[in-house]
């Protein structure tokens, strides 16, 4: 019999709603359910047909993985609520006979062997093509589950499919803040968010990189208030696209410390950055009334990892031809360039030829353009 007294459920609740936007937290929540029906297990998965996805789960990692190699077409149990709608409940009793349901072999192989023998599940939202169920199965000596258990899974119906939901939206929004990180970190640009006083409310790793080498971050993680003439007017920008009315930011070149001549080349990247004021950060969730977005990028030769491939990819350059054209992006010019690879000007012009068909253009100024404003995607797995 289920005991949940109001506290009780609220606390479910909260978990349930904190594993929405948290990852990490499904396994607690997951626990909470299994001890307010008091369960042997539970679980959250998400069923395709002949795979799944479980989402968290406390079973035994064995048979979870045996359900997932072996079991999902032999599960009698869940499968006639694939094509009910969200929110239905309904125990392993109502489903199928008990007598009939030990001799199934979801019964035999995975159910018996853990001591399990009553289920209960609820049907969550899912991404198309899926059926989403939370699961409590009971073993040993405890009762099947009775009315009670299916009110309160009833009750709790509502919510459950609400944070599947969640789930979804806060795991499509995680995905697309990642791929815009990856597209910012690739293309060498940071991002950060700072106070009026310099603090750094929140930072990508690529910026913290960049703020490091610049000078510009002090010991206490604010940004750097004395030093170099660029970290004084770096706060300043701050200070006033924090303020209210906020101002309307603005760019600033950062030189390396101690370069001399005060120019950008090869050897002494400059970082450009660009402050903008974000307005109502309060409404964001900050513990500030103004913030202050900063970009930054550095100023320099340099190329991102993976040129050469992708300007064959994209051109269909030759292995010389895209070193070629990597040359010359980098600032050199086409004598530099051909020096650098090992062959004569000659033979460098005839590759400038095709890299100009190849490109649609017809001065290198163009192609230096073009190819300084191409992004490579990010490395597979990053």
């Amino acid at each position: 019999m289920t005991v949940a007294d109001r506290d009780g459920v609220t606390e479910l609740t909260g978990r349930l709603f904190e594993a929405a936007y948290d990852p990490a937290a499904w396994p607690a929540a997951i626990a909470a359910l299994q001890g307010a029906f008091h369960g042997a297990a539970a679980c959250f998965c998400i069923e395709y047909g002949r795979h799944a996805d479980v989402v968290s789960g406390n079973c035994d990692p064995h048979y979870a993985g045996l359900y997932l190699s072996e079991m999902i077409p032999h599960n009698l149990v869940w499968r006639p609520l694939m094509g009910a709608p969200v929110g239905a409940v309904a125990s392993d009793r109502m489903l199928m006979d008990k007598d009939d349901f030990r001799k199934t072999v979801i019964y035999n192989d995975w159910y018996a062997p853990q001591d399990y023998h009553a289920s209960l599940s609820c049907k969550v939202s899912a991404p198309s093509g899926g059926a989403g169920f939370v699961v409590v199965n009971r073993g040993g000596r405890q009762p099947d589950f009775e009315d009670e258990d299916l009110a309160l899974m009833r009750h709790l119906a509502p919510t459950l499919a609400r944070v599947a939901a969640l789930r979804q939206r806060f795991g499509a929004l995680r995905l697309a803040e990642r791929a815009s990180g990856q597209v910012l970190a690739n293309a060498g640009v940071g991002f950060a968010l700072a106070a009026a006083d310099g603090r750094l409310l929140h930072m990508s790793e690529a910026a913290l990189g960049l703020l490091r080498a610049a000078g510009l971050i002090g010991r206490d993680g604010h940004l750097a208030a004395g030093g170099h003439a660029e970290a004084k007017a770096l706060r300043k920008l701050v200070a006033e696209a924090c303020a209210s009315p906020p101002g309307p930011g603005g760019d600033l070149l950062v030189r390396p410390p101690g370069a001399s001549p005060p120019r950008p080349g090869p050897a002494a990247p400059a970082l450009a950055v660009a402050v903008s004021p974000m307005r109502d950060a309060q409404a964001y969730g900050m513990d500030v009334a103004g913030a202050a977005a900063l970009f930054l990028r550095p100023v320099g030769f340099a190329l991102p990892p993976g040129f050469p491939a992708m300007t064959r990819a994209l051109f269909g350059f030759s292995a010389r031809e895209a070193e070629i054209a990597g040359e010359l992006a980098a600032g050199r010019s086409l004598k530099e360039a051909a020096y650098a690879c090992g062959i004569t000007i000659s033979t460098a012009r005839t590759y400038m030829a095709r890299i100009f068909l190849k490109t649609e253009t017809s001065q290198q100024s163009q192609v230096v353009a073009l190819l300084r404003g191409l992004l490579p995607a990010p490395p597979s797995g990053g």
